[in-house]
């Protein structure tokens, strides 16, 4: 009694009854696709900057084309391993379920989260793609996308809404195995230029997407709340 309860939805916002909402004094939702009011608001995905951060500018290539994720049934019909697969793409695949793939894609069950910031550093490009009820209307842009491009490593990704400001430079977007193959072309092509600009990008998402950032936010929400309760 007398605590308020708040709520950050950064996902599957369909599984978030409408009574669990209800009973919180504030929700957040990772999406910029939101009526914002006195009761909800966006609070985007962000990331751990100690973990995830650019690396040396000369950096060296171990996987010219990474997937870090656990297969679900859809990914099996649809995605960025499926499209690579399909354009023979010589991938590595770092997750769960992966039985289906080629020999010599997939190369272990499991990442430690303190080890994926320097498996991330040493990829030519790394591959996201968003679960589909993050698509479409729902927007939810998921925290690969920030955790990559935080290390200063070039992404391709499916297409998604409500991405924050000036990450679409930094982003290929593709959505079937023949634009999946010309984004990694590109990817690996990128000019001394681009690659400059994307380590001081990297340095922004640090600075305005980390957890810290998150946390000011959601600590202002609460103290205006409290003042509120006090009134």
């Amino acid at each position: 009694p007398g605590n308020s309860k708040l709520i950050w939805v950064q996902s599957h916002a369909a599984g978030v009854s409408d009574e669990e909402a209800g009973s919180a004094a504030h929700v957040f939702y990772a999406t910029r696709n939101l009526d914002v009011d006195h009761r909800h608001s966006s609070l985007l995905q962000c990331v751990d900057a100690a973990r995830f951060a650019p690396g040396s500018t000369a950096r060296g290539v171990k996987h010219p084309v990474l997937f870090v994720g656990n297969c679900y049934p859809q990914r099996r019909a649809r995605g960025m391993v499926r499209w690579a697969v399909d354009a023979e793409v010589d991938l590595s695949i770092f997750g769960r379920k992966w039985h289906w793939v080629p020999d010599g894609n997939w190369r272990a069950r499991n990442v430690p989260n303190e080890e994926l910031g320097a498996l991330y550093r040493s990829a030519g490009v790394v591959l996201n793609d968003h679960h589909h009820s993050m698509r479409g209307h729902a927007a939810y842009v998921n925290n690969r996308v920030y955790d990559v491009l935080a290390c200063a490593t070039p992404l391709i990704s499916d297409p998604v809404d409500g991405l924050p400001d000036g990450f679409e430079e930094f982003i290929y977007f593709a959505d079937d195995p023949t634009s999946l193959a010309e984004a990694i072309d590109l990817a690996l092509s990128e000019d001394e230029a681009k690659r400059l600009r994307r380590f001081e990008f990297a340095r922004h998402v640090q600075a305005e997407h980390s957890f810290d950032a998150r946390a000011r936010e959601i600590v202002a929400v609460g103290r205006r709340l409290r003042a509120a309760h006090q009134e």
